[in-house]
């Protein structure tokens, strides 16, 4: 299945010539069901899964401005990571998560899955945010970074 996986994360399946984007997205889907299965999560906001070569601009288009001012002098260290997440302005709304796309295409390369893990554990960032955010009664992420205790979820 890898295999036939790597050419769908090109872009194409190249037996046929048609364009297979779609069925990465099912891919990243159904890990997405299985791990909230799996901690017995209910319901997530939606999540916009992102491939880029470039995370640091990414981060900087999309993200809050309390988030771009801690990493603008940072490009070469936000580009070496294998993923990171976007924050929506209300925990209520879309997270994003950034995957960074030389890491993935050299993961289905080898021949391995170390991609699930990241994804999973960008996945776990987003939960840590969300349920923090419920136990304090806190909708907006701007606000959550004034408490406290954020400094434990600021890395």
């Amino acid at each position: 299945m890898l295999a036939e996986e790597r050419l769908i994360l090109y872009g194409y399946n190249f037996m046929n010539g048609v364009n297979m984007e779609k069925n990465i997205d099912a891919l990243f889907s159904r890990i997405i069901d299985t791990y909230c299965e799996l901690r017995n999560i209910n319901k997530l906001p939606g999540i916009d899964i992102t491939l880029t070569d470039n995370i640091y601009s990414e981060c900087l288009q999309k993200n809050l401005d309390c988030f771009k001012e801690s990493i603008e002098n940072q490009k070469e260290w936000v580009n070496s990571l294998n993923g990171t997440i976007i924050y929506p302005e209300n925990r209520l709304e879309k997270f994003g998560i950034l995957i960074n796309l030389s890491y993935i295409k050299k993961c289905f390369e080898e021949n391995n899955i170390n991609w699930i893990g990241t994804l999973c554990h960008e996945l776990t960032h987003v939960l840590d945010y969300i349920r923090a955010m419920e136990l304090r009664d806190i909708n907006f992420i701007e606000e959550f970074t004034k408490e406290d205790d954020y400094h434990l979820f600021g890395y």
